[in-house]
Parts: C-alpha cells; sequence; structure tokens
C-alpha cells in the first residue's frame, strides 16, 4: 500500500537502513515515490507480487490497515518461509463471519450475529432484532456499513452490503449501544502485548457509518482494563494471531459489559498505530512490526517524551476550522495535518466522505 496512512512504515523503514519495495495500484499516492522501488500491482494480487518477492528476496514483508494487504502478506510470508500469521487463519480473521464463528465457539463476548447469503430466509430475518448493523464481510474501511432501524431498510442494506463484499454475503449483528474502544496489540512467536488503548468516537448517518476521531490514553478503569485484557489474549489466542501488530475493537455497553466488535490482524489506520501509540506511550510501534516481520523480538524501550494525542479525520467544514485554529495557535501540538482538496470543496454538513486529517498532542 502507498496512502498516507500507510506512507509512515514506509519511511520508517528507510530510516532503519531498509531497502523498500512497494507494491499498490497506482494511485498517485505518497508512497509511491517514497519507496525505493514501487510496483503498480494491486494488493489483491498476492500470486503475481509473490512471484516479484521470490526474485527481491526480502528480509520480510509486512501490511498496514487492510484486511485485503494482511491477505497477501500472509500468503507471502508463508510462500518464502519469513515471519508471519497463517494464510488460512488471516483468510478467516478478515472474513467477519468466520472470524465470529471461531470467537462465538471459544466463548467471546460479542453482539449476536446473522450470516445472509445471497438468498434471505424467512428463519434468517427472524433471527434479527432491530437496530442492526449491516457489513459485507470481507470488506474492511467502513465500506458497505450501514445501522439498520427497521424491517423495511434491511433488504436494501444487505443488498448493498452483499454488492461490495467479494464473496457477495453479508453480516448483521446487534446494535450495541455503549462506548466505543480498541487495543493495539504486538504479538511476537504468540505472546501478547496490549500496547496502548484507544478511544474511538463515531459518526453515523443515513448512509455512512465512519469513525471520526481516535484519542489516547482511553478512559478505562482498572478493573475494564483486566477485563480486556483476557478477553484480548483469548480472542488472539483464538483466532491464531501469533506474529505482529493487531487491532481488536469492542464496546463497553449500559451495563457495563464487554462486546467485542472487530479484530484486525495488522495495525489499524487512521493513524493509531503510526501516531498515536508512539506518543502516548513511548513505544516504536513501527520498528516493532518491522523487526518481526525479519525475525526478530520486538523491543519495549519506551521514549521518555509521551503526551495524551488524538486523531481527527476532517469530514466536514468545523473540522478544518479546528485544524486552522490549531494551525494558528498550537502549531507545535500538531503531528501530522493535510487538507487533501480545496477548503472551499469540504462541506458544511457530513455526507461520509474524508476530506484530510491532523494528529495533535491534547
Amino acid at each position: 500500500g502507498t496512502s498516507e496512512h500507510i506512507n509512515p512504515v514506509i519511511e520508517r523503514a528507510k530510516s532503519l537502513g531498509f531497502e523498500t519495495h512497494v507494491f499498490s495500484w497506482n494511485a498517485g499516492e505518497i508512497g509511491e515515490n517514497t519507496a525505493d522501488f514501487f510496483y503498480p500491482i494491486s494488493v489483491a494480487n498476492h500470486e503475481q507480487i509473490c512471484e516479484h518477492c521470490r526474485r527481491i528476496g526480502p528480509l520480510g514483508v509486512v501490511s498496514l490497515s487492510s484486511d485485503l494487504a494482511a491477505i497477501t502478506a500472509s500468503y507471502i510470508a508463508e510462500q518464502l518461509c519469513l515471519a508471519g500469521n497463517g494464510y488460512q487463519q488471516t483468510l478467516q480473521i478478515t472474513n467477519k463471519l468466520r472470524c465470529r464463528r471461531i470467537l462465538a465457539k471459544t466463548g467471546i463476548p460479542q453482539p449476536n450475529f446473522v450470516g445472509i447469503g445471497d438468498e434471505i430466509s424467512v428463519a434468517d430475518c427472524k433471527k434479527i432484532e432491530f437496530p442492526v448493523i449491516v457489513k459485507p464481510t470481507d470488506r474492511s474501511g467502513s465500506r458497505g456499513v450501514k445501522k439498520i432501524l427497521n424491517r423495511s431498510e434491511l433488504l436494501r442494506g444487505l443488498s448493498t452490503a452483499r454488492d461490495i463484499s467479494f464473496e457477495r454475503r453479508a453480516i448483521a449483528e446487534d446494535y450495541v449501544i455503549g462506548r466505543h474502544f480498541s487495543c493495539e496489540c504486538i504479538s511476537y512467536h504468540g505472546e501478547h502485548r496490549i500496547l496502548a488503548y484507544t478511544k474511538r468516537e463515531n459518526i453515523e448517518g443515513l448512509s455512512y457509518f465512519l469513525e471520526h476521531i481516535h484519542s489516547q490514553p482511553a478512559n478505562l478503569t482498572d478493573e475494564q482494563r483486566h477485563r480486556v485484557d483476557y478477553v484480548v489474549q483469548c480472542a488472539l489466542n483464538a483466532l491464531a494471531i501469533n506474529n505482529g501488530a493487531s487491532s481488536v475493537e469492542f464496546v463497553i455497553d449500559l451495563d457495563n459489559q464487554l462486546k467485542v466488535i472487530e479484530v484486525t490482524p495488522s495495525m489499524y489506520g487512521d493513524f493509531i498505530g503510526t501516531d498515536l501509540v508512539p506518543v502516548s506511550t513511548g513505544f516504536d510501534y513501527l520498528k516493532m512490526v518491522l523487526d518481526i516481520a525479519c525475525g526478530s523480538a520486538p523491543d519495549f524501550k519506551k521514549s521518555a517524551n509521551t503526551a495524551s494525542v488524538c486523531s481527527q479525520i476532517i469530514v466536514c467544514k468545523n473540522d478544518v476550522r479546528k485544524l486552522n485554529t490549531l494551525l494558528k495557535t498550537e502549531s507545535q501540538s500538531l503531528v501530522r495535518h493535510k487538507v487533501m482538496v480545496d477548503e472551499t470543496d469540504v462541506p458544511e454538513e457530513i455526507t461520509g466522505e474524508r476530506y484530510g486529517f491532523f494528529t495533535y498532542k491534547t
């Protein structure tokens, strides 16, 4: 991958003396120029990329913030006998329905769910209580995710999710009311460690479902942290995530019960892993990922300078105003920022589109 969210790992690898070979479709992204070698091949073409890698002879292979890229990375790692997670295991983890079924067998607390194929049976519909969240089973980045309030909206939401899905399947799961968090993890030879907890603030609308603001550290009690730590360890073991970064999203509901929402077998995007974890904890998360990919143990040495930190996606004009205020009054607090369109093109209302980002110490 070559996007703004992925470019930090290319930069960090180069700063450590690695030669970087990067694969992605040719979209004019920043990483195409940052990388030492860029190959305009879609990350979905894992066999073609693997053939290139056989000639390159890499020390390791990494992916960030993309389920599709995680599948390709695990395939290459397995074929070239490099450190990583099993290809079949990654296929299961990145499929929301298969992942839910594995977690259910292990007794991991999670929302009730129903898998939907090309045909929706009466029995399937009877299992669904509203409101629900409808998702494609095998896509990431909020694609096709929608909150459904009643039965009249259900067929339309399921149809949209299945059209986006590679395997033409969707999953409907209970909408859990509560506070949203994730824990950012690192694993090495099956040993897991939570590096940070992230507070995630969602924005919902009729045609979109995206996360707007992420912040660290998260305001969890010690009791909640101990409970999350145990559940996450069980989930990562059940899913056989043995090496590298992972992110486990969960909700603490109104009854203080924990529900696992999603597991990502790589570092999560939106600058959570690349910016928030290093700033709030002092851990060099990117170096850990690169070291493990090359077969070395992660270094848990911390930087002495830490701070509370927040990443914000620009989705409306108010976000641009906030960024401009920070630039004028607290520019030293900004870690990273970019408006990807002309500011006049950012709408007042939220439409579900992303127009940029900024990360800042709070």
